[in-house]
């Protein structure tokens, strides 16, 4: 990844690599039972795009489950590092949370 890497889900928006790893660490650190599978994964001219299914229970009192299907792409610069890290969710972000 480069430093100044854009990341982008359907709740958030930002640039820079720190902001990212704080971020999964945050996160990261909640989630038990994670199961992720990748579908597919192509090369593309400008990167490489995944389709993923996820699911995980989160580390509450009353355990909610989060389950989604959706892809990323990853857009890569000329030294083959990531400059933009986009995810999409086949599902209204919504209803996961609802869940």
């Amino acid at each position: 990844y480069a430093g100044d890497c854009e990341f982008a889900d359907p709740f958030v928006s930002f640039r820079g690599l720190d902001r990212f790893r704080a971020n999964v660490a945050n996160l990261g650190g909640m989630m038990r039972e994670v199961d992720l599978q990748i579908k597919s994964f192509e090369e593309t001219e400008d990167g490489v795009q995944t389709e993923w299914r996820f699911s995980c229970v989160l580390d509450l009192p009353w355990r909610p489950m989060l389950a989604a299907s959706g892809g990323t792409t990853h857009v890569l610069n000329d030294e083959n590092r990531v400059v933009r890290h986009y995810e999409r969710w086949d599902v209204d972000p919504k209803k996961v949370l609802g869940q």
